[in-house]
């Protein structure tokens, strides 16, 4: 199931993750001012971000694009990546945050606001990702739908078409005409008959059940003609 054009997606894949990495997650203690610290945290985290993002974007389009409830695997899917970058920042030391560089001792609630650091970037990923799916399913959805209306309408035409059977209405028209030169008043009356014939017709062939007094009607009519 193709919901988002490959270009678009990777544009937006790189766009994304570079800022995250370069203007978001962008450590400013001394400790990655020494050697290169800095490059190898800055290209780790850019690629667990677009590696990840982009597994959970192939695991949806395979197996939970045509799912009802997905929030369940998109918050496991938070949890992972955002997961992932709470490790990478364990094994830097946690020297991103000001309290590790510093020197000074962390306590529980310390790691707790690292790993929410962690995801609040995720999130962001995973809340336009979701946003942007929804608004593909339902742009196909309304061209599914017009389709179906577009066919639909088709088949009526082409059921009125029958209705009308055409050979029959050339047949009448053809003696109305006949009748116009020798017997106008007969010819009035045919006219009428061909008239109701066909109202009746069109009106039924907009219901499924029809009463015995509308189809004898009919039947009637139809007779007139054939007679």
């Amino acid at each position: 199931m193709k919901l988002l054009d490959s270009r678009v997606y990777w544009i937006g894949q790189f766009s994304w993750w570079t800022f995250t990495t370069f203007v978001l997650r962008q450590p400013n203690s001394k400790y990655f001012e020494q050697g290169y610290n800095l490059p190898i945290y800055l290209v780790i985290s850019f690629f667990i971000g677009l590696v990840l993002t982009h597994i959970y974007k192939e695991i949806f389009n395979k197996k939970l694009a045509d799912k009802r409830n997905v929030i369940p695997y998109a918050l496991l899917g938070i949890v992972i990546v955002g997961g992932a970058f709470y490790l990478q920042d364990f094994a830097f030391g946690f020297q991103r945050y000001r309290k590790p560089s510093m020197g000074l001792p962390l306590e529980l609630y310390d790691y707790l606001q690292f790993y929410v650091e962690s995801v609040r970037y995720v999130i962001i990923w995973f809340l336009f990702f979701h946003l942007i799916i929804m608004e593909r399913v339902s742009h196909q959805k309304e061209i599914q739908l017009s389709k179906a209306e577009t066919l639909l309408k088709i088949a009526e035409l082409e059921n009125l078409k029958n209705q009308l059977n055409p050979h029959f209405l050339f047949n009448a028209i053809n003696s109305i005409k006949a009748l116009t030169l020798t017997d106008p008043a007969l010819a009035r009356h045919a006219l009428t008959e061909l008239s109701d014939l066909l109202r009746t017709s069109l009106s039924m062939g907009n219901h499924q059940l029809v009463s015995f007094e509308e189809e004898l009607k009919l039947v009637k009519d139809y007779l007139f003609w054939k007679n």
